[in-house]
C-alpha cells in the first residue's frame, strides 16, 4: 500500500536527505512512497483530505503559518504523524494528539528521517526476506570459524511453527529494537562444546565441563547476536539485546510462543548439530518511542511499583495454578553467574518504557509436588519431566501475561518477548542475564522455598519510584551481584 510523505518548507540539505531516506526505505521494504515538498498553503488540500501519512516540519513556522497548519489538521479526515522541531512542536501541542506528535530533538538527518519512516510505516508482522537470512547464515559461519577454526556446514533455512523443542544444551538471546523483537536460540550438543574448548582454550575434552561449556556457548552466542545486529542494521533495523539464558543439562524445553514467525537455520559440525532458531515479530513504533530513542534513554531504574507487582502476580498465580499460598521474604541482590539448579522458568517482556524478566527457580522435589496438584495423583504423565515442564511453562506464561496486563495501570505497555523452562531430577547449570537491575525474592511454601528473580531496566518512572537506592543499601549487597 502506497504512503504519502509531506516535508513542509524543507531546506536544501533536508530535502536531499529526505529523498535519499525515502529511496533507501523503498528498497528495503518494497513499499511505494510519494513525497511532497511544499509550504502549508500548497499542502492544505492534501492534509484536509487525509492523504498524508507523515509530516516533517523542521523550518521554524511563524505563528500565522502554524495557525493555518492547525486549521488544516482540525479539518483533516485523519491525523498524520507529525515529526516537528522543538519550537514547531510547542506551537502544535494543544491541537495534535500526543500519540501523533514527535518532538525531534536532533537535526533532520538522513538516518533520523529513515528511522521515522521505517518505524512508523512498517506494518505489524512484516516478513523479512531471504537477503536477511543469507547474511545471517554467512555471519554465523564466520563467527564460529574466527573463534574455533572449525567450519560449520549449513543446510536449508526453513520456516517452522512456534513449538516446544526439548534439548540438553541451549542458549537463548532475546532482542528488542525499534519496530522488531524476538529471540535467537542456539541448540547444540556436549560434543560441540568440547570441540569449542579444545580449539578456543586448548583443553583436552575431559576438562571441558558443563560450566565451562556454558561460558563458551554464551560467548559464541553473544558474538552471533552481535553480527546479526550488524547485518540487520544494514537493512535499517536497530536492535539491542536484552535477556540471555543458557542451560546445560537434561530436559531443557524452549517454549518460545511469543507472536511472530520462526525460522530454523540448521548447521552441522562433524555430524553434530549446531542449530539456530530465529523468532521475530515486527510492530509499528509509537512516536513516544522515537523520542525515547533520540534521547538515548533506558536508564537503570528499579520501579518499585513493578517490583511489588511482580511479587503480587507471582503469589496470585501460584495460588490459582496450584492452590498454594507463598509467603515472601526479604529482597536480596540477584546473582548473574552460572549456578546449579533443578528447575527454572522464565518470562521476558519489553516495550518502549523498559524491559523486564520474571524467573522462578525451585528444587526438583518442590516442582514435582506442585505439578501433582495440577492433575490427579495417579496420572502417569506426572512421572514425565517434559509433562511437568509444560505445567510450569503454562504457569510462567500466565504470570507474564497477567503482569503485562496489570502494568498498564502504571502507564507501561509490554510485549511478550520470550517464555521458556528447564526441569531435571539432577542439577544442571543455568545462567540468566537480565537487563538492568536484578533482585531475588525467596517465597516460602510450607517447608519448601521458591526463588523469584526479577530484573528490570526502565527510566519511564520518575526517580520517586526508584527502589534501587534502597535495595543497594541492604546488608550483603555488592556490585558484583547486581546485573550489568
Amino acid at each position: 500500500m502506497a504512503k504519502t510523505i509531506l516535508i513542509l518548507r524543507p531546506s536544501k540539505d533536508m530535502a536531499a536527505a529526505a529523498m535519499t531516506a525515502v529511496e533507501r526505505f523503498q528498497k528495503v521494504s518494497g513499499m511505494e512512497l510519494t513525497v511532497y515538498r511544499q509550504n502549508i498553503n500548497q499542502a492544505a488540500d492534501a492534509i484536509e483530505s487525509g492523504k498524508i501519512d507523515i509530516i516533517f516540519t523542521a523550518t521554524t513556522m511563524e505563528r500565522s503559518e502554524a495557525n493555518v497548519f492547525i486549521g488544516c489538521l482540525e479539518r483533516s479526515k485523519s491525523f498524520p504523524y507529525i515529526i516537528a522541531s522543538p519550537d514547531n512542536a510547542e506551537k502544535l501541542l494543544a491541537a495534535v494528539p500526543v500519540d501523533k506528535l514527535c518532538k525531534a530533538k536532533n537535526d533532520f538527518s538522513l538516518e533520523f528521517i529513515f528511522a521515522c519512516l521505517r518505524n512508523l510505516l512498517t506494518p505489524s508482522n512484516y516478513r523479512l526476506d531471504a537477503r536477511y537470512f543469507k547474511s545471517i547464515l554467512t555471519s554465523v559461519m564466520d563467527v564460529v570459524y574466527r573463534n574455533t577454526q572449525l567450519r560449520l556446514t549449513p543446510s536449508q533455512v526453513s520456516e517452522v511453527k512456534a513449538e516446544e523443542s526439548t534439548e540438553t544444551i541451549a542458549a537463548v538471546m532475546t532482542f528488542y529494537g525499534d519496530g522488531i523483537y524476538g529471540s535467537l536460540t542456539v541448540m547444540t550438543t556436549d560434543a560441540v562444546l568440547k570441540k569449542f574448548g579444545e580449539t578456543i582454550l586448548f583443553l583436552p575434552p575431559d576438562q571441558v565441563d558443563r560450566e565451562l561449556g556454558m561460558d563458551l556457548l554464551a560467548e559464541i552466542t553473544n558474538q552471533i547476536m552481535g553480527v546479526m545486529r550488524s547485518e540487520l542494521r544494514d537493512f535499517g533495523w536497530t536492535l539491542r539485546t536484552s535477556l540471555q539464558l543458557v542451560h546445560s543439562g537434561d530436559h531443557f524445553l524452549n517454549k518460545d510462543t511469543a507472536p511472530g514467525a520462526s525460522f530454523k537455520l540448521p548447521f552441522k559440525l562433524d555430524n553434530e548439530k549446531f542449530d539456530l532458531v530465529l523468532r521475530y515479530s515486527t510492530y509499528q513504533v509509537s512516536v513516544q518511542e522515537i523520542e525515547v530513542s533520540m534521547d538515548n534513554r533506558m536508564a537503570h531504574i528499579m520501579d518499585v511499583r513493578l517490583l511489588n507487582l511482580a511479587m503480587e502476580v507471582c503469589q496470585s498465580t501460584l495460588r490459582s495454578s496450584f492452590g498454594v499460598d507463598a509467603r515472601k521474604q526479604q529482597i536480596q541482590a540477584g546473582q548473574t553467574k552460572s549456578h546449579a539448579t533443578e528447575a527454572v522458568y522464565v518470562f521476558h517482556g519489553g516495550g518502549w518504557q523498559g524491559e523486564y524478566t520474571i524467573g522462578i527457580e525451585m528444587d526438583y522435589e518442590t516442582a514435582q509436588l506442585l505439578a501433582k496438584r495440577v492433575k490427579a495423583e495417579d496420572d502417569e504423565s506426572l512421572e514425565d519431566s517434559e509433562g511437568q515442564i509444560r505445567a510450569f511453562s503454562r504457569m510462567i506464561q500466565k504470570m507474564g501475561q497477567e503482569f503485562n496486563r496489570l502494568s498498564k495501570q502504571f502507564g507501561y505497555s509490554f510485549e511478550q518477548v520470550y517464555s521458556g523452562a528447564a526441569f531435571s531430577d539432577s542439577a544442571f547449570f543455568s545462567l540468566i542475564r537480565s537487563p538492568g537491575y536484578f533482585v531475588q525474592i525467596p517465597l516460602v511454601i510450607g517447608a519448601s522455598r521458591i526463588l523469584l528473580n526479577f530484573g528490570l531496566r526502565s527510566d519511564y518512572a520518575p526517580a520517586l519510584f526508584d527502589a534501587w537506592p534502597l535495595v543497594s543499601t541492604m546488608p550483603g549487597f555488592t556490585l558484583e551481584t547486581s546485573a550489568s
